[in-house]
């Protein structure tokens, strides 16, 4: 009973994450080059997060017994999610002025 509802819930997971892509990867197309990227490690750091759910559904169903593989992954999906927002937020700072860019001539 309780991996049926793991299954479940990884199923689940992996549907949300393609629906993810597919937003992110809409708005990577579609942003400015300054955007980008911030957008492209938070696209990345989904696509881990996705592999972390296929590997987890692959390890409840005993096809491969990586969890270990699983739990690093999330970390990577965590580290990429940080340094995407990092970038966008100062990406934002500078467009709002709270930055001065400084330019060596």
């Amino acid at each position: 009973m309780i991996t049926d509802i793991n299954w479940l819930i990884n199923v689940i997971n992996l549907v949300l994450v393609l629906v993810a892509i597919t937003f992110v990867y809409g708005v990577l197309i579609r942003t400015a080059k300054k955007l980008c990227r911030g957008n492209l490690y938070i696209f990345l750091s989904i696509i881990v997060f996705g592999l972390s759910v296929v590997i987890k559904i692959l390890d409840n169903a005993q096809i491969l017994l990586i969890d270990w593989l699983a739990k690093v992954t999330e970390t990577l999906f965590l580290l990429l999610l940080i340094i995407g927002f990092w970038h966008l937020q100062r990406c934002i700072k500078e467009m709002d002025g709270e930055l001065s860019s400084f330019v060596i001539k």
